[in-house]
């Protein structure tokens, strides 16, 4: 069965040559297969755009990834900024004293971990040998070919994107809890000492058999003892 009609080479080499994909003989027919394209002009001229794409989307992961870093230093600092201010309160004679350096340390790590982190995922994928692109390539259309790769550099860019908040998401949510843990268990040992300070004044207050040198002399001993006094004092009313 002949295969070209008329003059029509291209209708040869694209409508008329299913029959030789895969084929081994290397007789007759056009010789065509998936592996490779048509000719090396349309060979070339698909390795430029896939250069062209790299460029392009090279530029836009950097730019993209420089402002992620940029809100990522600008809202960890300020983090690290409140942190630093409850350190330096005074609660009921204890500070929590959260560990700044190590939250510090997470911010480098985190930066270090954005960088290249887009760009690594686009690069990963524009090769002709990536499942999903080299079907897309292999479009005899040009139009329609650009269209596809372009539809399918953006979604690999919002992918890459994406992947990547998972990681500064899961980050920022180790912070928090290494930090509300620290926080948590600082005021599960300030309450534990006010407790017991109040209960210690309460039992100056109750002690009637007592002279009054016995009581201030009580008196000094646990506000020496705990440093509490003049804060609880209101509370029991001594």
């Amino acid at each position: 069965m002949g295969c070209c009609v008329g003059n029509c080479g291209f209708c040869c080499v694209v409508d008329c040559c299913i029959g030789d994909f895969g084929s081994s003989s290397g007789g007759g027919g056009c010789g065509y297969s998936p592996s490779r394209n048509t000719t090396e002009d349309t060979a070339q001229k698909i390795a430029n755009e896939l250069a062209v794409m790299k460029e392009k989307y090279d530029k836009s992961a950097r730019k993209e990834e420089a402002a992620i870093i940029k809100e990522i230093n600008s809202a960890m600092d300020d983090f690290i900024a409140s942190v630093e201010k409850v350190n330096q309160k005074d609660f009921g004679g204890r500070k929590f004293d959260i560990n700044v350096a190590n939250i510090r340390r997470k911010k480098e790590k985190l930066t270090h971990d954005v960088v290249g982190h887009i760009g690594g995922v686009i690069h990963d994928r524009l090769t002709m040998t990536d499942k999903e692109l080299s079907v897309i390539l292999k479009e005899a259309d040009d139009d329609k070919r650009a269209k596809n790769f372009e539809k399918f550099c953006e979604d690999l860019f919002e992918s890459a994107k994406q992947s990547l908040v998972v990681e500064i998401q899961k980050t920022v949510a180790e912070q928090q809890k290494m930090v509300r843990e620290e926080i948590t268990n600082r005021i599960q040992e300030i309450e534990a000492s006010m407790k017991k300070a109040i209960a210690d004044y309460e039992a100056i207050r109750d002690m009637e058999n007592k002279s009054i040198e016995e009581q201030e002399l009580m008196k000094l001993q646990l506000m020496y003892k705990h440093g509490l006094y003049e804060i609880v004092g209101d509370h029991v009313g001594i």
